[in-house]
């Protein structure tokens, strides 16, 4: 196909699609089929993520404070 053919299609619309039966992305039940991520799932993915490293980050702060050594006393002569 020509570029001017693929023009003469987006003015006239395709004669080979028909969106009323576009079913492909349609979902059953009991369909086995992975989700699609969508923006809002990995925007929720991204926001556990980091809520996990703030709480890895204060617990480590924690552990060093109960498990840390002990800071060192001055010697008196």
């Amino acid at each position: 196909m020509r570029l001017s053919e693929f023009s003469k299609l987006k003015e006239e619309g395709n004669p080979h699609y028909d969106p009323s039966e576009d079913t492909g992305n349609r979902r059953e039940y009991g369909d086995l089929r992975k989700p699609k991520l969508t923006l809002r799932h990995i925007n929720k993915l991204r926001k556990m993520r980091e809520a996990k490293k703030l709480d890895m980050v204060e617990r480590e702060r924690f552990w060093a404070a109960m498990y840390g050594n002990p800071p060192a006393e001055e010697a008196e002569f």
